[in-house]
């Protein structure tokens, strides 16, 4: 699974914004977004609009699967400036690293299972990823420090 996840998050940033993909539908929404509802909500924006756009299975994955890079650069950068926040406790930062792997382990048993049942595989499995990695980012935003 980790190869066809590789290939995905490789090949879909270029292959999808040749054909309708931008980004800036997805930002703009969080940048918006006030609650953790509309954030949730602001998980799968551009790949919505890309996917009204190219609407065939190979186009639907590199949709997803271009947003969910996205949306797994966010996941790092939350995880490392909330380990960053000088007032946590090493507890508290222990935690965050265990749920962080927990994560992780969740994300690609639970999107391989999808997998497995789907009829459309590739297009499911960018999806999961997206959903799965959108959610945690938008978790994770509510544990930022504030500035």
């Amino acid at each position: 699974m980790k190869k066809v996840i590789l290939a995905l998050l490789l090949f879909a940033p270029p292959l999808a914004a040749q054909q309708g993909f931008e980004i800036n539908i997805t930002e703009n929404c969080m940048a918006d977004a006030i609650s953790y509802e509309e954030r949730q909500y602001c998980v799968g924006a551009a790949a919505r609009q890309c996917m009204e756009y190219l609407g065939d299975t190979a186009g639907l994955a590199r949709c997803a699967g271009a947003e969910a890079m996205w949306w797994e650069a966010r996941v790092n950068v939350n995880v490392e400036r909330i380990s960053q926040d000088e007032s946590l406790t090493s507890v508290q930062v222990e935690a965050l690293t265990r749920m962080q792997a927990a994560w992780q382990d969740y994300r690609d048993a639970s999107c391989a299972f999808e997998q497995a049942f789907a009829e459309e595989q590739t297009a499911s499995e960018a999806e999961c990823l997206l959903w799965r990695t959108g959610d945690q980012a938008v978790l994770l935003e509510d544990y930022l420090p504030r500035n």
